[in-house]
């Protein structure tokens, strides 16, 4: 799954503690569930964390491509590929 179409799942607050034990069965299923769900959440955050250290780092040179065009821009007779 890409990062753009990543779901994050919806956390379910558990108001009584007993209806949502009699619905899971039992303390074992109930754990296993919300364990799975914690890891789920887990290794997203992980993965948006690499994903913002990856664009952090390209932060330096699209500023200073982004200067080095402002720059050309200000220079009489130079036109950027693609003006007219």
């Amino acid at each position: 799954m890409s990062a753009s179409t990543e779901q994050i799942p919806v956390a379910t607050f558990i108001d009584d503690i007993d209806k949502y034990m009699v619905k899971e069965g039992s303390a074992e299923a109930a754990l296993e569930k919300l364990q799975a769900f914690y890891s789920a959440c887990k290794a997203i955050e992980q993965r948006m964390s690499q994903r913002k250290k990856r664009l952090q780092a390209k932060v330096p040179d699209i500023e200073s491509t982004y200067n080095a065009l402002l720059q050309m821009q200000q220079r009489p007779g130079l036109n950027p590929p693609g003006n007219t």
